[in-house]
């Protein structure tokens, strides 16, 4: 595939971040402010590592705190909440402002 499919796949992920941003923004604006939650269906992460006792999706958790301060512009801080590997049916993030 060569360099042309980096050059997809970068777009890609650049365009499904912008989207996820604007669909994120709109719905925390019709709920109001406050804690964001995100919830992850289906992670990557969670299924590569297996059963835990503890969250394990430490990259989806910096990303939904990026997600978050984008979206404020002010600092975030996500907490895995729920985590397929602890055995929940989703992960599930919860957005908190930094104090």
């Amino acid at each position: 595939m060569g360099d042309g499919a980096a050059v997809i796949f970068y777009e890609a992920g650049k365009k499904a971040v912008l989207v996820t941003v604007k669909r994120i923004d709109e719905e925390a604006k019709a709920e109001g402010e406050g804690e964001l939650m995100i919830k992850v269906e289906k992670s990557f992460i969670a299924k590569e590592y297996g059963k835990s006792g503890v969250p394990v999706c430490h990259f989806l958790r910096g990303y939904c705190a990026g997600i978050g301060e984008a979206l404020t512009n002010q600092e975030r801080d996500a907490e895995e909440v729920k985590c397929v590997a602890c055995g929940d049916d989703h992960c599930e993030f919860a957005i908190k402002m930094v104090e």
